[in-house]
């Protein structure tokens, strides 16, 4: 896991149970900080989750373009299976075309001998 994905987690992890230091500001324990994250019953400082925002965003873009990357190879080859495919079932037809001339021929041949 990356490190951005397990400081997202973490976060995320920490707001939902609402762990965390006590923010000395606030001894009724309200608010808390999470690696200079506060936040309060009522809300957050988004200014300093900006950042870890903007990291997670480049995550998640290198991971699609990760993927993009792979769905386009696996369509490359799909296509090439594709023609294999097509040039394989007009081989198959081709030799079923002879295999049903010869034996049109045997049955010929045999009618002929007796």
């Amino acid at each position: 896991m990356k490190k951005t994905t397990l400081t997202i987690s973490i976060f995320v992890a920490m707001l939902a149970l609402g762990a965390g230091g006590v923010n000395r500001a606030d001894p009724m324990g309200t608010a808390f900080t999470y690696q200079g994250f506060l936040t309060t019953a009522t809300g957050m400082d988004y200014s300093k989750l900006t950042p870890l925002l903007v990291e997670a965003v480049k995550a998640l873009k290198i991971k699609a373009d990760e993927r993009e990357k792979q769905h386009a190879e696996k369509d490359v080859i799909i296509e090439r299976l594709q023609e294999e495919n097509q040039a394989l079932s007009k081989r198959l037809a081709a030799i079923e075309s002879l295999v049903e001339q010869l034996a049109g021929e045997g049955k010929e041949l045999n009618n002929e001998g007796f």
